[in-house]
């Protein structure tokens, strides 16, 4: 089970260390929440190792697990599959982050 408030965190974390876009893949995007056993998530435009590295231990103090990968460590042809069932949680060109149903009211709250 995975709590959306862990993505809502997940998603404030990647932000705090620049990412432009953010997408849910996996079974939090494909399955509810309730039904997910982790959360995988795309981060796109981080690319100095520092702020990876202090994403990651950031991550890491949640209560879900968090498996994270960013854009530019992905092949192009599953990085289409992702985005293609994924959903975009945040994107800097959005008015405002799109989310699981489930997760939409904290989301709300904190942006």
């Amino acid at each position: 089970m995975v709590h959306s408030s862990n993505i809502v965190k997940a998603v404030e974390i990647c932000r705090k260390y620049g990412s432009y876009k953010i997408l849910l893949f996996g079974s939090a995007a494909r399955k509810p929440l309730a039904e997910a056993n982790d959360i995988d998530i795309v981060c796109y435009g981080v690319r100095e190792r520092r702020a990876r590295s202090n994403l990651f231990f950031d991550l890491s103090a949640l209560d879900d697990p968090v498996d994270i990968t960013f854009d530019d460590d992905v092949d192009a042809h599953i990085l289409r599959d992702w985005e293609a069932y994924g959903q975009v949680l945040w994107a800097e060109s959005t008015d405002a982050p799109t989310v699981p149903a489930s997760a939409a009211l904290s989301l709300q709250q904190v942006f």
